[in-house]
């Protein structure tokens, strides 16, 4: 899943992505699973540690997605790189919901002003969900 704002993440804009980590937490502490393992921006990672949710960088890993894969403007030729990254569930749950209450209770931090978008608008990884498919002639 993809979750971003074009002006800049905020908590608020964590909001989506904190209700799934603390979902999938849940999930996962039912089932005994211990830990899980993403591939996400390094903006966004940052926006999640500024709110209190530690995600593990995974050192030394290199990107192995192909340069003509359907997800290639995610990965490559993006101003905002991709970061593989891991977490454990009896970590980050708690951090997670003690983000969310913050939120809730009124105690996050102010929003930030506007940043430009780091996103590849020009080359979509999904083109026919942004734009109009060229109509054919019969």
């Amino acid at each position: 899943m993809v979750s971003e704002r074009p002006e800049g993440i905020v908590l608020g804009g964590l909001l989506t992505p904190l209700g799934l980590i603390q979902a999938v937490s849940e999930y996962s502490q039912r089932h005994g699973i211990r830990s899980g393992l993403a591939i996400i921006k390094r903006r966004f990672l940052r926006a999640f540690a500024s709110a209190g949710v530690r995600f593990h960088e995974i050192a030394g890993a290199r990107l192995i997605y192909p340069v003509d894969g359907p997800a290639s403007p995610y990965f490559h030729r993006h101003l905002d790189p991709v970061v593989p990254v891991y977490w454990l569930v009896d970590e980050i749950a708690p951090e997670a919901e003690q983000a969310i209450a913050r939120y809730v209770d009124g105690r996050s931090p102010p929003p930030s002003p506007p940043r430009e978008s780091t996103r590849n608008d020009n080359k979509s990884a999904t083109p026919s969900l942004r734009e109009p498919s060229p109509r054919r002639s019969p």
